[in-house]
């Protein structure tokens, strides 16, 4: 037997408004460190997890038995209003905006973590990057060192963790780990990570075997930690079920402010591509004036259900063949940016 109910005020994690929408409820109400929530279907509603979703409310009286629902009518365009592009993209850039303000706030060292979640090729390690050069340049010109942040790419293994770590250990210095999931695979690496974004006052972090290269470089088995970290990547940590490291990338949110960025349907990510390009020089970099620049965007528009990646790389990459080559550049970006038939 089905049971129903209509969710009068809540929430996914995500943070998606839900209320007034109507669920088929698969379990029953628990509270845990999250909160309040219950379980429900989730599957009908395009703009939410497929399948089993959590809504978290304030109180059991923020849902309500309901008679069902015929879910094979759209629920979706029965029960909300579909978004103009005009609200799209200014939901698009308040996000980036709150982006651009908690990396600044992490610069300052008010904020000591960060995880920012989101797809590849949409502006994520751009506008940290960005934002901490602005911030901190100055500063470390006027503290007479090199750097005060550090951006690492790739594979890192757990010692080379700790050695960074070390090396941007005093407050307003910063760590911005970029593609490097690997870590979120390497208990070693994780505990370590975790011990960096502890809520504690202070954060103490410990090497707690021999090591010949910690030695050679005169660095502590263990150092009190006074920076920040920036962890970027395109994994959504609250949608990872795999129970080895689910738990720990639990750990990881709770201990810091998590910012899922969304823009993951075609539309959403074309919308922002769009705009990114009309309010940047991104394409005016490759000597393009509006007529080069239209040619590209039709392209990609026009194309964007089979771009292999819908993303600002994928824009770039055809802006690069329409400057190698403009007479033919069509047909090889039909064979490199696009899907194999």
């Amino acid at each position: 037997m089905h049971t129903y109910v209509r969710v009068k005020s809540g929430r996914t994690r995500q943070g998606l408004d839900v209320s007034g929408r109507v669920f088929e409820l698969l379990g029953q109400p628990k509270k845990d460190r999250e909160g309040i929530h219950i379980t429900v279907d989730g599957s009908v509603y395009r703009d939410m997890r497929q399948g089993k979703s959590k809504i978290f409310i304030n109180h059991i009286s923020d849902y309500e038995p309901s008679e069902p629902v015929d879910f094979t009518v759209d629920v979706q365009q029965v029960q909300i209003a579909e978004k103009t592009d005009d609200e799209i993209r200014i939901e698009i850039e308040e996000t980036f905006e709150i982006l651009r303000d908690m990396t600044t706030a992490i610069a300052g060292g008010v904020v000591k973590g960060l995880v920012v979640s989101g797809p590849a090729g949409i502006g994520k390690s751009h506008t940290v990057e960005t934002t901490l050069q602005e911030e901190l340049d100055v500063m470390a010109k006027m503290r007479g060192i090199k750097s005060m942040y550090e951006c690492i790419h790739g594979a890192m293994s757990a010692s080379v963790l700790y050695e960074k770590l070390w090396q941007y250990r005093e407050n307003c210095q910063v760590l911005v780990f970029d593609d490097c999931d690997g870590v979120l695979y390497d208990e070693d690496a994780l505990n370590i990570l975790k011990a960096a974004l502890d809520s504690k006052p202070v954060r103490k972090i410990h090497w707690n075997t021999n090591s010949t290269i910690l030695d050679r470089k005169d660095i502590p088995n263990s150092f009190e930690y006074r920076g920040s970290i920036v962890f970027i990547t395109n994994v959504d940590f609250t949608q990872v079920r795999s129970p080895r490291i689910s738990n720990h990338l639990e750990a990881i949110v709770s201990r810091c402010h998590y910012m899922s960025l969304g823009i993951n349907t075609i539309r959403e990510k074309m919308i922002h591509i769009q705009n990114i390009v009309a309010k940047s020089d991104m394409l005016r970099s490759h000597g393009f004036g509006p007529e080069e620049t239209k040619e590209v965007m039709d392209y990609v528009i026009g194309n964007a259900d089979k771009l292999r990646e819908v993303s600002l790389r994928s824009c770039i990459k055809v802006a690069d063949l329409r400057k190698a080559m403009p007479d033919r550049w069509q047909r090889f970006a039909d064979k490199n940016v696009l899907k194999s038939a």
